[in-house]
């Protein structure tokens, strides 16, 4: 089974009895068995979002083999709709959602990007005997950040020859330099290596926390033989980032093994999504 409906109904319904608001969810299904994690799990990423607030902007699902792709506008072929999922990059590992939203005056649109690459699996402490040490994965992160930012999806306007590759989150802010562009998630990785290294690079994009100057010792999601690393990360384009405000929410990281409800900090931004 593949539906996800259970589950972010469940969350859906926590929400409205902690704060009387209903939320709607997006997601796109994947193919069984083919994103990793636990066997028949089906883990994707997903998107839950307040309708009283927003909107997806034209929506036009894709399936979980479609491909998106940057429109002239700029607009997204499917909305949401996955980063080439069929790439050899994600065998095993979630693919990227990328969506595209509107204020409910349909005055005020902006994207997003929702990641989560490819685990650790294998790497060792970063404090321990392996010198340097293992990180596991690195390159099926390295091949996964490539494609979310320079992925292999034309940009779709009449001067372009249909095998001339585009970055994806670059030919957004091609075809307008002040576009709303939120990319974040588990990325599995530190800012400091070559894979988030790449990204940031070749998207343009901003790391936010650089961008809402968070203390060094508070730039922290999850802990690894009690060493505190951060895995969880978000980028902006410049668009976003001039009143942009964060905060890594130590949850889970502070308490017991037995009192985590998850093994990763949840973080929160926000933005003003309706600045020229």
């Amino acid at each position: 089974m593949v539906d996800a409906n259970l589950t972010l109904s469940t969350l859906v319904e926590a929400i409205r009895v902690l704060s009387n608001l209903t939320y709607a969810f997006a997601d796109v299904n994947p193919v069984d068995d083919q994103d990793g994690g636990q066997p028949g799990g089906n883990i994707r990423v997903a998107y839950l979002y307040n309708p009283a607030v927003l909107r997806l902007r034209n929506p036009n699902p894709g399936s979980s083999t479609d491909a998106n792709a940057v429109l002239p506008g700029p607009e997204l072929m499917y909305n949401p709709g996955r980063i080439d999922p069929s790439n050899t990059a994600w065998t095993a590992s979630r693919k990227p959602l990328v969506a595209a939203w509107e204020t409910l005056d349909g005055r005020n649109k902006f994207f997003t990007v929702n990641v989560h690459f490819g685990s650790k699996g294998g790497g060792s402490p970063i404090q321990g005997d392996a010198r340097p040490p293992v990180n596991g994965g690195v390159y099926d992160r390295l091949a996964q950040a490539n494609l979310t930012a320079v992925s292999q999806i034309y940009l779709m306007i009449p001067y372009r020859e249909l095998n001339d590759y585009q970055s994806f989150i670059a030919s957004i802010l091609r075809e307008d330099r002040n576009a709303k562009i939120i990319t974040s998630g588990d990325f599995n990785e530190f800012t400091f290596v070559a894979p988030l290294e790449t990204f940031k690079t070749v998207s343009t994009l901003q790391d936010l926390d650089e961008v809402a100057r968070i203390e060094k010792t508070e730039r922290y999601s999850y802990l690894f033989d009690m060493n505190c690393q951060e895995l969880d990360h978000m980028y902006v384009s410049k668009a976003l980032a001039a009143e942009a405000e964060f905060e890594h929410i130590h949850v889970n990281t502070w308490v017991s093994y037995a009192d985590q409800i998850s093994d990763h900090d949840p973080s929160v931004a926000r933005f003003n999504v309706c600045s020229d």
